[in-house]
């Protein structure tokens, strides 16, 4: 769980998605990629991202400014051993 210091600064960086929570909900696990290494993809409007997540790095980027990115890779990084958990559970099982 954030705290509102955190909460805060995801709005500030996130606007439209409220909040980390929104964020989260939100990423894109896609199973037409099997062979690849755990990732997620952040998708807003017309921009996209993927991002491997261990360790966190980004694979490609389509329309998110740098601060977005930096936005997005913190917290992915917070919340990385649950995303790992959620994609094993998807994928290796």
């Amino acid at each position: 769980m954030i705290d509102d210091r955190q909460r805060q600064r995801n709005e500030k960086t996130f606007g439209a998605w409220e909040d980390c929570e929104a964020f989260l909900s939100r990423l894109g696990y896609r199973s037409h990629e099997p062979n690849e290494p755990p990732h997620v993809h952040v998708d807003r409007d017309d921009q996209s991202a993927k991002f491997w997540l261990k360790p966190i790095a980004l694979v490609c980027n389509l329309g998110f400014s740098p601060v977005e990115l930096r936005g997005i890779q913190r917290i992915l990084k917070e919340n990385e051993s649950s995303l790992l958990e959620k994609w094993n559970a998807r994928f290796r099982n």
